[in-house]
């Protein structure tokens, strides 16, 4: 204490305050501070960003302070009772270059920093998982994102058990995490001798758990991913040369794994993926087995997984009508939309997802549905346009090319009575999806698409827009809705039987 006063007080030489309490000290407090860091010596990323951010508060609001204020007063002691002039203003100089040095990188590090205050303190964003005990099988069901305290949380579930070594494997289904936790995880797989499966995916940090396992088994439908790795702090890819690369490279290889294999695991970049295919997998013995998903997740468990996507997608207009026109389409719907669910998080968007098939079952449906159905959605078509182009114009293109402009909510834009014709326009287009296609003989084709030419001259250039100025234009809509009044307008309903062939048409394109 009273070394830190002598200084302090500016009493230390001038010599002995600049050398050893400024560059010496700050020498030996670099080395304190990535020791433990290079060596290993702090493995969890948590408490390496907790004690990086607690030396960086240290060392910025206690030690420097105490340094530059001890180093001018001692400065200012020379000049005033010795003085001496050359010494003081180098040691003036020199402050004021480390003051400016310390100000332009607190505030290029401060959003270093706050990244670091959030990941060492607050709940991890990407702990989004969850651990189940499967009731007939003695396997445990890990899904969702590696999050930090996951396989701590894994191992009291484990101890907390009747009998721990009942347990023989572990499904993985998971979109990736935290390396730290992949890592983790493996080291309780291997402590177990678990074999390891998985049933939706298992990509970025998630790999290193399954390898992990006595035997691993792939279900058929699932899939293994790989890609570079991004710092869980700054959010910016690992250099090639990173620490965890040879880490994780030789931990591939100790499995067994060959080197071309390993070495094509790291190529993507973070944002895409590398998937080996099943002949790979094979072959690299990555999967040693592949098996039915009935072999490993009982049916009963399988519908409690579902439900909560299930509901979220019949939630969709006429996606629950799928059950009864096509259980086993529908059945796999449901699967996939599960496995989207799992591997890409909780903001993965279900409503979205269902819209594609929607989209897929319309398009098949316009080639089935009735003359007068369709008549009736074509005119309905037209005066939502129409209301649209008076109160909405830039809403209509949404009818055009959703697509491009986005979904349009039909419910926020047409009375009750028009929604409830649409909507039920809508499930009769989709029962008849899977009916066959009644459609027009080339020649009446052709001669009313002639017709049709000739009366729209130069505005079918909007019609066939698909880019540019025309296609961005509300007046696609005006034209449009022209097109489907003259369609309404044939007699002896071609007109809709010219739509449901064109539409026909363009499902086969």
């Amino acid at each position: 204490m009273q070394y830190i006063r002598r200084h302090w007080q500016g009493e230390c030489s001038l010599a002995w305050g600049f050398w050893v309490n400024l560059v010496v000290i700050n020498l030996v407090a670099s080395v304190i501070l990535h020791l433990p860091l290079t060596f290993g010596w702090i493995e969890n990323p948590v408490f390496q960003s907790r004690w990086t951010l607690i030396y960086q508060m240290v060392w910025s609001g206690l030690v420097f302070p105490w340094q530059i204020v001890g180093l001018i007063r001692a400065a200012y002691r020379v000049w005033a009772d010795e003085h001496q002039r050359i010494a003081p203003i180098l040691v003036f100089g020199v402050v004021l270059i480390v003051l400016a040095g310390f100000g332009r990188t607190m505030k290029l590090e401060m959003p270093v920093y706050q990244e670091l205050w959030s990941f060492s303190f607050q709940p991890d964003p990407m702990a989004d998982y969850r651990i189940t005990v499967l009731r007939d099988k003695p396997l445990i069901h890990v899904t969702g994102f590696f999050g930090f305290g996951m396989t701590r949380e894994l191992e009291a579930v484990v101890e907390g058990l009747d009998d721990p070594t009942a347990i023989e494997g572990i499904i993985l289904d998971s979109g990736g995490g935290r390396l730290y936790e992949g890592r983790a995880l493996a080291d309780v797989i291997e402590q177990y001798e678990w074999d390891t499966y998985s049933a939706a995916g298992c990509l970025s940090a998630c790999p290193l758990a399954y390898v992990a396992g006595a035997n691993r088994t792939l279900i058929r439908g699932s899939l293994l991913g790989f890609h570079q790795y991004i710092n869980p702090t700054t959010q910016v890819p690992l250099p090639v040369d990173a620490a965890d690369y040879r880490v994780d490279k030789e931990y591939y290889l100790d499995k067994g794994i060959p080197y071309s294999v390993v070495k094509r695991m790291f190529e993507a970049e973070p944002g895409q993926l590398w998937v080996p295919t099943l002949s790979e997998l094979k072959e690299s013995t990555l999967v040693h087995d592949f098996v039915e998903i009935d072999s490993v997740l009982p049916n009963d468990y399988r519908e409690r997984l579902y439900q909560p996507v299930r509901e979220a997608a019949n939630s969709q207009l006429f996606f629950a009508t799928g059950a009864w026109l096509n259980a086993n389409l529908h059945r796999n719907h449901v699967h996939d939309l599960w496995k989207q669910r799992v591997l890409n998080g909780s903001n993965f968007d279900v409503a979205h997802a269902v819209k594609q098939y929607l989209d897929d079952w319309a398009m098949q449906a316009a080639g089935g549905v009735g003359d007068y159905d369709l008549a009736r959605l074509m005119e309905a078509l037209a005066e939502t346009i129409d209301r649209l182009l008076v109160n909405n114009p830039q809403k209509c293109l949404q009818v055009l090319s959703p697509e491009r402009f986005g979904k349009l909510d039909y419910r926020t834009v047409t009375t009750e009575a028009q929604w409830k014709t649409l909507s039920d326009l809508f499930s009769r287009m989709v029962v008849k999806s899977y009916g066959p296609v009644e459609t027009l003989d080339p020649a009446t084709y052709n001669r009313l698409a002639y017709r049709l030419s000739e009366r729209f001259g130069d505005d079918l250039r909007y019609l066939n827009a698909t880019e540019g100025d025309d296609f961005n234009s509300t007046e696609r809509c005006r034209v449009f809705s022209r097109f489907l009044r003259e369609l309404l307008a044939m007699p002896n309903g071609q007109g809709a039987a010219f739509y449901r062939t064109m539409r026909a048409n363009n499902s086969a394109s």
